[in-house]
């Protein structure tokens, strides 16, 4: 009799709990860049389902994030690129919500590689060499380009707050 695990089947089926582990990180990922609610749980589920029934990668939480971008990617082609930044939702109110959009609305100035790093930076916490593997890069340009957004960022909240650039 051929053993499953002869044939290499076995190395397709990872326990699902790898998948399921990185959900609360997808979903940051995905909240922080549409702010909403069910619409970031529907994309963090459909990510789940596809990284499930899908051979697993070397990088669970790259390949992830890389299904999470063309799910953001696809909500806003199929929005018509009309993001909802204005909405707010009373689980993820900040004690200074008007702040937090604020910071959502200088977000959507930014160009959007600019708000990609950014978000996976700050918002899912990642290294710039995890960054790197999710966007096919290297931690170098990564760096690079967190350092453009960071100037960037800080010159549009000093515009939005009407301060003077330094």
């Amino acid at each position: 009799m051929i053993s499953i695990r002869r044939l290499g089947f076995a190395k397709w089926r990872r326990p699902e709990t790898d998948a399921a582990a990185i959900v609360p990180e997808i979903y940051r990922y995905v909240f922080a860049r549409i702010n909403h609610v069910e619409h970031a749980e529907d994309i963090a589920m459909e990510v789940l389902h596809i990284a499930s029934s899908s051979p697993p990668p070397n990088d669970m939480k790259a390949y992830m994030i890389g299904i999470a971008r063309r799910k953001v990617a696809d909500h806003f082609r199929q929005n018509a690129r009309t993001q909802s930044m204005a909405s707010t939702d009373e689980r993820f109110e900040t004690k200074n919500s008007d702040e937090f959009l604020r910071i959502q609305m200088v977000l959507g100035r930014l160009a959007e590689n600019y708000q990609e790093c950014l978000v996976l930076k700050y918002v899912c916490g990642f290294s710039s060499e995890e960054i790197a593997r999710m966007l096919d890069g290297t931690a170098t340009s990564v760096d690079n380009t967190l350092q453009r957004a960071r100037k960037a960022f800080a010159t549009e909240w000093n515009v939005l707050n009407g301060e003077d650039d330094e």
